[in-house]
């Protein structure tokens, strides 16, 4: 919470920070402290947080984080997989290793975004025009549902343009686990319903317009 321009914290743990754009999102990671082995009697670690184990991971062992991971001794044949960094002591020996998964997914759907709202802007001006057309006027067309008139102008202008919002839809399936922000999922799936569905939803420049507002704050 905010006191007085100070952030202070209601819980114990690390805080992080994310940037996106001009914002930027404090928040608190709580960390599991394991002391000794981890072994097949213990089983894997999945935690949304920081890990921090005393003692060696044995092999076989997963141990998957949000965070950070730490590992005070050796990694003998086991998996870490942290959204942050992976630190160990001692050696690693045949371990597989994944760190930095969040930061990487994020940039990597950020410029899947900013292709698709590049395009979503020609889509807009090309919509403007139309609209202000006399033949427009004359149609039985209304302003306020524009979603045959999308589907026509994207099959005749931007046939790629479908192409690109599957792929990130199909992304942000597969690494849902990894993405902590639901501004990426609700955006996938507006995406989807304006471009890949038949839904009969009423859709207005307006309505475009928000949406491709949405998309830039987020890869910008």
């Amino acid at each position: 919470m905010i006191v007085k321009n100070k952030v202070i914290a209601t819980s114990s743990g690390r805080p992080t920070f994310f940037y996106k754009g001009n914002c930027v999102t404090i928040s608190i990671l709580p960390t599991l402290f394991h002391t000794g082995n981890v072994n097949e009697s213990l089983g894997n670690i999945h935690f949304r947080g920081d890990v921090e184990i005393e003692g060696e991971v044995k092999a076989g062992i997963r141990v998957e984080a949000e965070g950070n991971i730490l590992v005070e001794q050796a990694l003998n044949k086991a998996t870490m997989s942290a959204s942050g960094a992976v630190i160990t002591r001692k050696n690693i020996l045949n371990s597989d290793i994944s760190a930095g998964i969040h930061t990487m997914l994020i940039v990597e759907l950020g410029q899947m975004l900013q292709t698709i709202h590049h395009n979503i802007e020609k889509l807009s001006t090309l919509l403007k025009q139309l609209v202000l057309s006399s033949s427009f006027k004359s149609s039985h067309v209304s302003s306020n549902n524009l979603q045959p008139l999308i589907h026509t102008l994207v099959k005749k202008k931007m046939k790629h343009l479908p192409s690109l919002v599957k792929k990130y839809a199909e992304r942000i399936q597969k690494e849902e686990a990894n993405i902590k922000e639901k501004d990426w999922r609700e955006v996938g799936a507006e995406l989807l319903t304006l471009f890949l569905t038949a839904s009969t939803h009423p859709v207005s420049l307006h309505t475009i317009t928000q949406l491709n507002h949405k998309i830039k704050q987020l890869w910008s």
